[in-house]
């Protein structure tokens, strides 16, 4: 090799050092700019549930409910109602990597994803509560209850798919799968709920005109589902920049994991020479 042919590959290894560092400079400025965004939706968020705690503990009507029961009905909603827009998030995402094959649709799914379960156990355990105390049974398989139990397990099932296959290329893209394929279960919560809606607190969001509830509950009801959702998407930004961080750190594992192995081979094969 000529010395001018030095000179070119020199040429070309800066120009993608450089390249590379600009690389990361623009991800680590972009990840910056979606931490102050949620910072800066940290104030409407906090604002929002103070609202609502407002309205519930001062304004909010006495009604067939009361004490603790009472007080977890204006939770389980925007929780229940969270926990679809987290899984809606997720099933958007998986579609997206399984399209484009991008990481970034990738961590906005396993975000959302990870958020929704984190919400419909909320919601869950919310319900269980309030039945036990109002109806006496701890568990009601009524409709939106079963339906979301069965989005939450599926879930649960995301992350084990994802995490127990391999390589970790082929686990993201089954989990993908699994997450697009829960979206079938939206249709199926709506039509129940609007089907068998009878002392359900959704009916009051979904169709407020049909709906017997005070006014000031569902004031309640709507101040509480958009905190909870502005809530949703600041711990949407901080997870996502978490994931993209995590994903970045395996793949320089990887990459150093590849270049020790084309070492040892390489001298593995100057000694038998």
């Amino acid at each position: 090799m000529g010395e001018g042919d030095e000179l070119v590959l020199s040429g070309r290894d800066e120009e993608s050092g450089s390249h590379g560092s600009s690389g990361i400079m623009n991800k680590a400025r972009s990840e910056r700019s979606l931490r102050v965004l949620a910072g800066v939706l940290c104030v409407p968020a906090a604002a929002g549930v103070l609202w609502m705690l407002y309205l519930i503990l001062l304004r909010a009507p006495d009604g067939q409910l009361s004490g603790i029961t009472q007080l977890i009905q204006y939770f389980y909603l925007p929780s229940s109602l969270t926990a679809y827009l987290a899984f809606g998030v997720a099933a958007l995402g998986s579609l997206g990597f399984l399209l484009l094959r991008d990481d970034r649709f990738d961590a906005v799914a396993v975000s959302g994803a990870e958020l929704g379960v984190v919400f419909s156990m909320a919601a869950l355990i919310q319900g269980v509560v309030a039945a036990g105390f109002f109806q006496g049974d701890w568990w009601v398989w009524d409709v939106s209850t079963t339906l979301m139990l069965l989005l939450l397990m599926v879930h649960i099932g995301y992350f084990i798919l994802r995490s127990s296959t391999e390589p970790r290329d082929r686990g993201r893209r089954f989990a993908a799968v699994l997450g697009v394929v829960a979206a079938a279960d939206f249709p199926l919560i709506y039509q129940g709920v609007r089907w068998f809606h009878a002392g359900n607190p959704e009916a009051v969001m979904l169709w407020p005109e049909s709906s017997v509830a005070d006014p000031v509950i569902q004031q309640t009801l709507s101040v509480g589902v958009g905190a909870f959702s502005l809530v949703f998407v600041v711990l949407l930004l901080h997870r996502y920049g978490m994931e993209r961080v995590r994903t970045r750190m395996e793949g320089l594992r990887e990459g150093t994991a590849v270049a020790s192995s084309a070492s040892a081979f390489t001298s593995a094969e100057g000694a038998f020479r």
